[in-house]
């Protein structure tokens, strides 16, 4: 482990299984990958559609020159991922997407392209989507809505029926992607880089940075604090409709609700 580098932790929602993020530690860059779990029935290589981007991205992030901006780094993920569809046109059902945050030690600077978190110096930078928000409400106001009619709480766990309801706006959400607008949002999937999109921040040396995956519904100075509030939250609101809306509540088979990547270290 570099010298660098704090802490770091990573695990998908099912424990020891299928991951769709990656931690990627190289000599001139770090990157949280979250790959976007696909809502149809695709897979690349054996793998889901975000586990197979994910790992692209970090095979690819490691051949960047060391000197590569935001620019040509996040250009260079786009045009790999492009490149694994081969001649086959993109559509809703056959995209791979993930979200990443990198940071380049040459440039001490970070780049942002997606949900990823970061704290630098114990701030937390907001990479919050609209589209997410608006579907996390609305699976929120259905849920409300069943058990302020008499549903049964229970009844939740065994059929996420917010998640139902959003289904189907999850399945055209990427319609938006990468575009500009009140829904657009950014995210690698080889349709192109939209330059308005990219949140860039710059550092200096002393500064301590956390990069993350959204698995974290928020970010503490410390490993241990971020693990212990998503355990809280996972038990006060384990529906995730209240302190953690989500798009989707853990599941029996899992341990959260969702993967999740956590890396601390000094700027050098």
């Amino acid at each position: 482990m570099a010298c660098d580098i704090i802490e770091s932790f990573i695990i998908g929602k099912s424990g020891e299984r299928e991951c769709e993020d990656v931690l990627f530690v190289g000599e001139h860059f770090y990157a949280v990958i979250d790959g976007v779990t696909s809502k149809f029935p695709v897979k690349y290589g054996g793998k889901s559609a975000g586990q197979y981007c994910a790992e692209l991205l970090a095979k690819t992030i490691s051949t960047l020159d060391r000197e590569s901006d935001a620019i040509k780094t996040l250009g260079a993920l786009n045009d790999a991922v492009k490149k694994a569809y081969g001649s086959a046109e993109i559509t809703l059902e056959n995209k791979m997407q993930a979200c990443v945050i990198i940071y380049s030690k040459a440039r001490r600077e970070i780049f942002n392209y997606g949900d990823c978190r970061v704290m630098i110096n114990g701030k937390e930078h907001d990479h919050t989507k609209n589209i997410d928000t608006l579907l996390e409400n609305l699976r929120a106001f259905t849920i409300m809505t069943y058990l302020n009619e008499g549903g049964n709480e229970r009844e939740i766990y065994e059929r996420d029926i917010g998640r139902e309801a959003i289904l189907p706006f999850l399945k055209k959400q990427s319609i938006f992607s990468n575009k500009d607008g009140c829904f657009g949002y950014p995210v690698i999937d080889g349709t192109g880089i939209n330059k308005n999109l990219i949140k860039t921040y710059k550092l200096k040396a002393g500064d301590q940075v956390v990069l993350a995956s959204d698995g974290y519904p928020r970010l503490f100075p410390t490993l241990a604090q971020s693990e212990e509030y998503l355990a809280r939250v996972l038990v006060s609101d384990p529906l995730a409709i209240n302190e953690n809306k989500q798009t989707k509540m853990k599941s029996k088979e899992s341990i959260s609700f969702d993967d999740r990547t956590y890396l601390r270290f000094d700027v050098k």
